[in-house]
């Protein structure tokens, strides 16, 4: 098992109440978990996040992660 620090940045409330409490959250993965099981741990539809960065890189979906690597899930920028 592997714990995974995250921070929502962005509209992700209302998918996942912790995120109203706490500005990081905790989970468990199994281990050799990828970036999709956060999303899909937390509640997140993939088609609500912009950028996914571990550890302060930018990843890709499916990279996968190690113990004690923190999150941080944007939501996409929009404007006009």
């Amino acid at each position: 098992m592997i714990e995974i620090k995250i921070k929502a940045i962005g509209s992700f409330k209302r998918f996942n109440k912790d995120f109203y409490n706490k500005k990081r959250i905790r989970v468990i993965l199994d281990e050799n978990s990828k970036l999709i099981d956060v999303l899909k741990k937390t509640n997140i539809p993939k088609e609500y996040v912009g950028l996914v960065t571990v550890n302060g890189v930018v990843a890709e979906i499916n990279s996968e992660l190690k113990n004690k690597d923190e999150v941080i899930i944007y939501s996409p920028i929009a404007g006009g």
